[in-house]
């Protein structure tokens, strides 16, 4: 008598074409993670960011290219704080003067956002794009937030100062532009403590202005003040916007309370 063969357990054979097995599964996951990665940063790259890259800012002093990578991470840095780092002395009322470049040619809502912001457009336009704004740490983080804004910096003591100043050697008789005329009380007495000789009519005009004869140590000194727009030679020509006031509006009072 044959003896009976066990039965074996029914195994259903996989559909034809269907991929088994956790290598397979593997690559799809990995591909997708990749995907997924990229996509979030492409995300993360905002429009007015894309925008702007590749438009640098055209200062005499040089050329600023806010595209480099190290230009892009302050940004990212300055955003992400409660407070700005400074590097000047700030105003009274604990501003600073920023580079604000936007997205596209500067519009006057654009501007309004940044007033709105706590921050102060003072003259025009820098190419590319960008104003010189006057705003505390704490305001110009909030600026940052503006959507339109592609990138901030600080405007350095080194952007202030004119070709002829930089290539000076010893004392040079100068020329230093104020953001405000307001500002002038603090300044003649900060001035009268370094020993820096002021005429008394124009010391107390209410031009934005004063002229005055620098060492080297004095210009890097009043470069690092924050009411100060630039430094120049006395001999260069008055450029047309000396007069911040007229192009701003009313002056600022250097004695207002901070606009945090």
């Amino acid at each position: 008598m044959d003896s009976q063969v066990p039965a074996r357990p029914l195994v259903r054979a996989p559909a034809r074409g269907r991929k088994t097995g956790k290598k397979h599964g593997g690559a799809r996951s990995a591909t997708s993670r990749v995907f997924a990665a990229l996509l979030c940063s492409v995300c993360a790259f905002t429009v007015p960011e894309a925008a702007a890259v590749g438009q640098p800012l055209v200062l005499e002093w040089g050329t600023l290219d806010t595209s480099r990578a190290e230009h892009r991470a302050t940004f990212r840095l300055l955003k992400s704080s409660a407070s700005a780092p400074v590097v000047q002395r700030p105003t009274l009322r604990g501003a600073a003067p920023w580079l604000v470049q936007f997205a596209g040619p500067v519009r006057s809502e654009w501007k309004t956002a940044v007033d709105n912001a706590g921050g102060r457009v003072r003259g025009g336009c820098v190419p590319e794009n960008t104003c010189l704004v006057e705003a505390t740490p704490r305001a110009i983080v909030r600026i940052g937030q503006i959507p339109e804004v592609a990138w901030i910096g600080e405007y350095l003591p080194a952007f202030k100062l004119s070709k002829s100043v930089r290539a000076g050697k010893g004392e040079q008789e100068c020329r230093i532009l104020l953001f405000d005329s307001g500002y002038k009380p603090r300044l003649v007495r900060e001035l009268g403590e370094m020993n820096v000789v002021l005429s008394r009519e124009e010391a107390w005009s209410e031009e934005p202005v004063f002229h005055a004869r620098l060492s080297p140590e004095q210009i890097e000194t009043i470069a690092a003040w924050a009411e100060v727009r630039r430094i120049e030679s006395r001999q260069e020509p008055r450029p047309q916007d000396a007069s911040m006031d007229e192009m701003d509006g009313a002056p600022a009072n250097a004695e207002e309370p901070p606009n945090p």
